[in-house]
């Protein structure tokens, strides 16, 4: 049994998806696509061909697929497997990151490698970012094409990076930019906030 958790694409841009099967399952035939992927299997185990290489795959590990690299994947052992995958289309996403100062797709695969195993933390955090991905381009209101989540010491710092790195860019026709401030109070009660002890100290 295949249970689709969700799907979610961009046209020419991302995809991303979430599947889980009940039972054994094994590609029936080897293929290449023209996106960078990045298969993270949550649970189970199993055989990922890449190439001419066979490689066992176990949860927590992510695969990192370059364009028309033939893969094909298949179970080992433990039937029930669930996995998380990334397809991304290089240009415009490259644009982005020469952009502003960071490594390409191709750069950053090649430095990684095929396989990486991630720890539990690393794990959860890379599920939960896929997720909001999926989310994001559900969500999306009509008219833009790719949200940016950024971090910053102030105001300034984000609008500084949106107008000089981000706007500038020759395929971003407009920007809208929301900030979330940090959350200091939750219905009335003061978060972080460390309570003195009052109470008398008693001596003998």
């Amino acid at each position: 049994m295949e249970r689709t958790i969700f799907r979610q694409e961009l046209e020419g841009l991302v995809m991303v998806e979430q599947v889980v099967r009940e039972e054994d399952y094994s590609m029936k035939s080897r293929h290449f696509h023209d996106t960078y992927e990045l298969y993270f299997l949550e649970e189970g185990e199993g055989y990922y061909f890449i190439d001419r290489e066979t490689y066992l795959v176990r949860a927590g590990d992510v695969v990192l697929i370059k364009p028309n690299q033939i893969h094909k994947t298949s179970m080992e052992r433990v039937a029930r497997h669930g996995r998380l995958l990334l397809q991304i289309t290089e240009a415009p996403m490259d644009a982005f990151l020469r952009g502003n100062g960071f490594m390409t797709l191709e750069e950053l695969y090649d430095k990684k490698g095929r396989i990486v195993s991630l720890g539990e933390r690393a794990g959860a955090a890379v599920k939960e970012l896929m997720i909001r991905v999926g989310e994001e381009i559900r969500d999306r209101q009509r008219g833009y094409d790719l949200m940016v989540i950024l971090e910053g010491k102030s105001l300034r710092d984000v609008s500084s990076f949106v107008s000089d790195k981000l706007s500038t860019l020759e395929s971003v026709l407009s920007t809208a930019t929301h900030f979330i401030l940090k959350k200091y109070k939750d219905y009335g009660t003061v978060l972080g906030w460390k309570k003195e002890d009052e109470r008398e100290m008693i001596t003998p």
